[in-house]
C-alpha cells in the first residue's frame, strides 16, 4: 500500500494503515471517545489516560495499571495488551519473566520449561520528550488495533506477544507543549515553519517540570518520571523495548539501528540484533514506499539513552525518530506537507512491525534476554576486572548515596561486612596493581551478576571510544566540520560522586548480600547544655536547609575544631541551644535523623583546638532570600538543575524571577541572585543598560551573584566589570579581538594558511577532567581536595590574581588532567591550571563564577556542595 500522506481520509485513519482490517465495534475508536480520529489532533495526557480506560474497560485484551504521578500530579499508565487468555494470568507471566531474568536461580532446563509457553514481552516507551506527542497517539493507535482486530493472524500473535505501553514518560511536556499549541493552532493547522503553534515559548515542551531531559537520566533517576518507569520496568523485565522520539520535520524515520560509538560493554549480538528489528521495519516501509535511514546518527553510547539503558539490562532496546510535523501540518522545504497523522501513522507500522516480527521469533528473543542477562557480567575475556569495590572515604553518606542508586536501577549491591585483608586492586583500570585492604562498610558490586553490564557501565572509569570513530573525528575537525559525538563521553558514578573505587581481578570473595543501606549516624550528648554541631557532610547542605525552614538559628565554622578526639572541619553547623526555640533539640534530633547526619552536643567552646563559639570565625548562617532567573534568554537545563537542586536536594525554595520582569523587582528583597547558563551576547540583548546598573549596584551593596556556565562571560563585559578573568580563544589568545598571527612565509606552512585567525577551542563533549580545590575557602568547604568536574563547552578563562579574587577551583595539570572521557589534546593542555570556581568581591558584595554547571544532569553529587556554600555561605561573606 502506497501511504505518503494518510489525512487524505482523516475519517478513517485505520484504513490508511492498515487497509480493509475488520474491528470490533464494541471496542471503541479514539472518535468515539475524544471527538477526534487518530492522528487529526494531539491528546493530552487526561485525554490519553481516558482512552486507555475505555479500552481496558471494552477490551478482554487490554488492561490498565496507574503506576505513578509525574512532578505536577499526572498519573503514568501501563496499558498492557495480549490475549484474553493472557490477561487472565498476567501475575504468573510477571512471575516468569522474572525469573528468567536471573539465570542463577533459573537454570537452562527451567528455562526451556517457562519458554515453551511463555508470550515475548515488547515494551513501548512512549514519548520522552514532550513535544514529540506521535509516539504515544501512536501507541493508543496500536493498542486499539490489538484490541479490537477481527483477524485471525492478530489473534494467533496476541497468543505469542504481550505489548506493554508506558503510554507518556512525560506527561507534564507534553501537557505544556499542546496546550500552547492548541492556543496557538488555526483550524486544520498552519503548515508554515515558523507558525506560532509549532513555535515554542520558553519552557519548550521537550523537558520536565524540572526542565531535565528525560532521555538523559536513565541511570541518574533524579526524576520522579524516571523512578516510575524503571520501577515498571525492573517489575517485568521486558525483552525488546522502543523508545519512541520525533527529530527534524526535514528528515524521514530513523530505523532502529543506532550510529557509532556503540557502548563497548554491549556484545555484538546486542548491535546484531538492533540489525534484524531495523530490518523488519525496513521491510514494511519499503513495501509501503516510506522513506527512512538509519546508522548515520543517534549512537548507543551514553548508558542514560531510552534504547542504551535497556540493553546493557539485556533487552533489546530499539530507538525510532519520526520526522516532526510539530503541530497538525508542516511545510518542508521541498514543498510537501507532513502532518501529524503521518508520524503517527508510520511510528504505528514501524511499531507494529517490531511486534510481529518479535511474535513470530519468539523463543529466538527469549533466548537472547536469557543469554544476555546470563553473560552479562564476564562473558568477554578483555575484562580483567570483576569485582568492584566502592569505599566509604571521608564521606560515608556519599556511598550510601550511590550504592542506593545502584540497587534503585536493579543492580546488586553488597556491604562488607569485615575487612577483607591485602586484596589486589586497582585504583584505575589502566594503573598499576596493589595490596590494599578493604575497609568494613565498603560496598562490593559483583560484574557476574545479571546486571552486570549495567554496572560496568557505570562505575568503571572510563569506557573507551573506539580509535576509528576518534580518528574521523580528528578529521572532521581538520576541516573545521561538526563532531559526531552526540552526547558526553564521561559519566563513571564514583568520580561523579566523590567516592573511592577499587577494581579487583578476584571473583571469590563475597558480600552479605545487603541492598538496603543506611548509615548509623553519630549520637552524642543529646541533652547539650551550650550547643549542638553537626559536621560537614554530603547531607550538611540538607539539614540547613530543613532546620532553616523550621526557624531555628545557625551558624556556621570557618576553621577546624578538634574535641575529644573528634574533627570537626570547616563548614561544621552550630546550633546554640541559647537564643533558639525551647525544643530545639528535638528540631535539630529530627532534621539529622531525617538526613542520616551525625550530631554531638556541646557544653563548653574552649576546644581542644579551634575557635570558641564566640570567635568571629564562626559565622551566623541565615537563611537567604535566593531569587532564580527564569525564561529567556537562560538555558532551560541549566536552569532546571538549579531549581531541583534547591527545591528537591535541599528541599528550600527559590523566588523565580522571569529575566523580562527584572527591571519591575526590587532586587532589595533578594540576598543572593542565580544566573542559570546564558551566552554573554544573549544577556547583553536580553538586559539593558539600566537592568544592568541595577544588578551591578544591587552586587556591590552587598549582593551575591552567582552565574554559572556561559554566564560568566557576561560578568567579564566591560558594561558590567564584575569578574576580572577573561575568554581564552584557541592557543591561549584572549578574546579581546586580537587576530592569530600567520606565518611570515606562508609557503612553508600550507595547512597554517587555512586556519581561522580567531576561533574558540575546540570543544569538549562532555568529559570529567580533574579540578584542585581550595578546602581552606568557604566556598569549596564540603568538597575533596581534588574532584573531577563535567566539562561541556569550549569555555576557557584566565585565573584571576591574587589582587583581583580567589581561584577557588582549578583545573589540574598533566597526566591527572583528563580523568574520563574524550578531551582533544590542544583543548586539554589549555585547561591547565585555569579556573572552574572563582569568587570575586564587588563592593560589599560576593560575584561567584562557575565555568561549568556544578550539578550537571543532577549526578555530578560531589561538587554539589559548591552550589550550598554559594547560596547559604555566601550572604555570610558580604558586608550588608
Amino acid at each position: 500500500m502506497h501511504m505518503t500522506n494518510v489525512t487524505d481520509d482523516r475519517t478513517d485513519f485505520s484504513r490508511a494503515v492498515l487497509g480493509e482490517l475488520r474491528h470490533k465495534d464494541s471496542i471503541p475508536d479514539l472518535n468515539e471517545v475524544l471527538g477526534f480520529d487518530f492522528g487529526a489532533g494531539m491528546t493530552m495526557s487526561h485525554e490519553v489516560l481516558r482512552y486507555a480506560a475505555a479500552l481496558a474497560e471494552a477490551s478482554p485484551r487490554v488492561s490498565l495499571q496507574v503506576r505513578g504521578k509525574s512532578w505536577e500530579g499526572r498519573d503514568m499508565a501501563l496499558l498492557m495488551v495480549t490475549s484474553a487468555d493472557n490477561q487472565k494470568r498476567l501475575d504468573s507471566l510477571q512471575q516468569s519473566y522474572r525469573a528468567i531474568a536471573d539465570p542463577r536461580i533459573t537454570d537452562r532446563a527451567t528455562f526451556d520449561a517457562l519458554a515453551a509457553d511463555l508470550p515475548v514481552l515488547v515494551w513501548f516507551f512512549e514519548s520522552v520528550h514532550g513535544d514529540e506527542p506521535s509516539g504515544t497517539d501512536a501507541g493508543l493507535f496500536t493498542a486499539y488495533h490489538l484490541a479490537a482486530s477481527e483477524d485471525p493472524a492478530v489473534k494467533a500473535m496476541l497468543d505469542q506477544v504481550v505489548v506493554a505501553f508506558e503510554l507518556m514518560q512525560n506527561p507534564d511536556g507534553r501537557d505544556r507543549f499542546i496546550q500552547y499549541s492548541r492556543q496557538n493552532r488555526v483550524p486544520g493547522g498552519d503548515a508554515h515553519p515558523r507558525a506560532a503553534e509549532r513555535d515554542q515559548p520558553w519552557p519548550a515542551g521537550r523537558l520536565n517540570h524540572y526542565l531535565f531531559d528525560l532521555n538523559r537520566d536513565w541511570f541518574a533517576l533524579t526524576q520522579v518520571e524516571t523512578r516510575v518507569k524503571i520501577e515498571a520496568y525492573l517489575d517485568w523485565f521486558p525483552h525488546i523495548t522502543i523508545d519512541r522520539h520525533e527529530m527534524s520535520g526535514e528528515s524521514s524515520f530513523f530505523a532502529a539501528q543506532p550510529a557509532a560509538p556503540i557502548n563497548p560493554v554491549l556484545p555484538k549480538s546486542m548491535s546484531d540484533a538492533y540489525a534484524d528489528l531495523g530490518q523488519a521495519i525496513a521491510k514494511e516501509f519499503d513495501s509501503r514506499r516510506i522513506d527512512y535511514f538509519h546508522g548515520e546518527v543517534f549512537d548507543g553510547f551514553y548508558p542514560g539513552y531510552g534504547e542504551t539503558w535497556p540493553s546493557l539490562q539485556g533487552s533489546i532496546g530499539v530507538l525510532f525518530e519520526q520526522a516532526s510535523s510539530r503541530g497538525l501540518r508542516y511545510r518542508r522545504r521541498d514543498g510537501s506537507i507532513l502532518t501529524y497523522a503521518d508520524a503517527v501513522a508510520h511510528q504505528a507500522v514501524a511499531g507494529l512491525a517490531v511486534v510481529r516480527h518479535a511474535a513470530a521469533r519468539r523463543l529466538r528473543y527469549l533466548s537472547f534476554f536469557y543469554e544476555m542477562r546470563q553473560h552479562s557480567g564476564n562473558g568477554s575475556e578483555e575484562y580483567e576486572e570483576k569485582q568492584i569495590f566502592l569505599l566509604p572515604g571521608e564521606d560515608p553518606g556519599r556511598l550510601v548515596a550511590l550504592g542506593r542508586l545502584l540497587a534503585d536501577q536493579g543492580v546488586e549491591v553488597e556491604r562488607v561486612s569485615q575487612r577483607i585483608r591485602n586484596l589486589n586492586v586497582k585504583e584505575r583500570l589502566r594503573g598499576p596493581s596493589r595490596k590494599e585492604d578493604i575497609p568494613e562498610g565498603a560496598l562490593l558490586v559483583r560484574l557476574d551478576q545479571p546486571a552486570g553490564r549495567l554496572a560496568r557501565s557505570l562505575l568503571v572509569d572510563e569506557l573507551p571510544l573506539d580509535a576509528e570513530f576518534l580518528e574521523q573525528q580528528r578529521r572532521r575537525y581538520e576541516r573545521r566540520e561538526r563532531a559526531e559525538i552526540f552526547d558526553i563521553t564521561a559519566w563513571s558514578l564514583p568520580f561523579c560522586y566523590g567516592v573511592p573505587v577499587r577494581y579487583a581481578t578476584g571473583n571469590g570473595w563475597r558480600g552479605t548480600g545487603q541492598t538496603e543501606f543506611s548509615i548509623t549516624p553519630v549520637r552524642h550528648n543529646l541533652d547539650a547544655h551550650l550547643a549542638y554541631l553537626i559536621p560537614n557532610g554530603s547531607q550538611t547542605g540538607a539539614v540547613a536547609a530543613t532546620l532553616l525552614n523550621q526557624g531555628v538559628r545557625l551558624s556556621f565554622t570557618t576553621k577546624i575544631i578538634r574535641q575529644d578526639e573528634r574533627t570537626f572541619a570547616p563548614g561544621t553547623l552550630v546550633v546554640r541551644v541559647n537564643g533558639n526555640p525551647a525544643d530545639v533539640k528535638t528540631r535539630v534530633l529530627g532534621a539529622c535523623d531525617r538526613h542520616q547526619a551525625d550530631l554531638v552536643g556541646i557544653d563548653q567552646s574552649w576546644f581542644d583546638e579551634g575557635p570558641g563559639l564566640g570567635s568571629r570565625a564562626v559565622k551566623w548562617l541565615k537563611a537567604p532570600r535566593i531569587g532564580l532567573l527564569w525564561d529567556q534568554p537562560v538555558q532551560q537545563l541549566s536552569a532546571g538543575w538549579l531549581r531541583y537542586y534547591l527545591e528537591r536536594e535541599l528541599g528550600y525554595a527559590a523566588t523565580i524571577l522571569r529575566v523580562g520582569s527584572l527591571g519591575d523587582v526590587d532586587l532589595t528583597e533578594f540576598d543572593v541572585l542565580l544566573m542559570p547558563s546564558a551566552g554573554a551576547h544573549a544577556w547583553k540583548r536580553r538586559l539593558g543598560p539600566t537592568e544592568t546598573r541595577r544588578l551591578v549596584r544591587w552586587t556591590r551593596n552587598g549582593g551575591v551573584l552567582v552565574a554559572v556556565g556561559a554566564s560568566a562571560e557576561w560578568l567579564m563585559h566591560e558594561s558590567v566589570g564584575l569578574l576580572a578573568s577573561a575568554v581564552e580563544m584557541k592557543g591561549g589568545v584572549v578574546d579581546s579581538g586580537d587576530a592569530v598571527a600567520h606565518p611570515k612565509v606562508l609557503e612553508d606552512e600550507p595547512a597554517e594558511m587555512v586556519l581561522p585567525r580567531r576561533e574558540q577551542p575546540e570543544k569538549v563533549y562532555g568529559a570529567l577532567m580533574m579540578a584542585e580545590f581550595d578546602t581552606h575557602h568557604w566556598l569549596a568547604f564540603g568538597v575533596r581536595e581534588r574532584q573531577p568536574v563535567m566539562v561541556s563547552s569550549s569555555r576557557v578563562l584566565r585565573p584571576l590574581r591574587l589582587d583581583q579574587g580567589r581561584n577557588v577551583g582549578r583545573f589540574v595539570a598533566g597526566e591527572q588532567l583528563g580523568v574520563s572521557g574524550y578531551v582533544p589534546e590542544d583543548t586539554l593542555r589549555q585547561f591547565a591550571h585555569k579556573p572552574f570556581a572563582l569568587v570575586q568581591s564587588a563592593g560589599r558584595g560576593q560575584v561567584i563564577a562557575f565555568t561549568e554547571n556544578p550539578f550537571y544532569r543532577g549526578f555530578t553529587k560531589g561538587l554539589a556542595p559548591l552550589l550550598f556554600n554559594a547560596c547559604f555561605l555566601g550572604p555570610a561573606h558580604t558586608e550588608k
